[in-house]
């Protein structure tokens, strides 16, 4: 049943340590800050179909575990991801997207979403934009 867990395994890997920017308000500079994650499986549903080029496994599950690193203030802070996987089986490439939340306690620290590619060697290269709660949201990026 490799394919349950390779998703999932994918995704710890590739939130083992991962930098945020955060925009605090318009007129203040984007911070780069930094936390380790750490999660579990938690309500995975896994099928496959065939493509022309293989087998592929989709995987949609919620993974929850901790957060920590300077995004939390070294404070050990919840973390839940819910997640799509879709990687071909034959070569263990695909694409990996969701959405996160960080609390402290019952005080969000940040949420936002995630989007990333899984390479063979089981691992996600991407990107997790996010947005601290009660923040105003940074400018679009749409010229005027």
């Amino acid at each position: 049943m490799r394919f349950l867990r390779y998703p999932a395994a994918a995704l710890v890997v590739a939130l083992a340590a991962t930098g945020i920017a955060i925009a605090a308000t318009p007129s203040a500079t984007t911070k780069q800050v930094a936390a380790t994650f750490s999660t579990t499986p938690k309500h995975v549903n896994t099928k496959t179909c065939t493509g022309a080029d293989g087998t592929y496994v989709i995987t949609d599950g919620v993974y929850t575990g901790t957060a920590t690193g300077t995004l939390t203030g070294a404070a050990a802070a919840t973390l839940r991801i819910h997640a799509k996987t879709v990687v071909n089986q034959a070569t263990g490439d695909g694409t990996a997207k969701g959405h996160f939340s960080i609390k402290n306690g019952t005080a969000p620290v940040a949420n936002g979403s995630l989007y990333a590619v899984v390479s063979a060697s089981s691992s996600l290269n991407g990107l997790m934009l996010a947005h601290r709660p009660g923040a105003p949201s940074p400018p679009s990026l749409r010229s005027t």
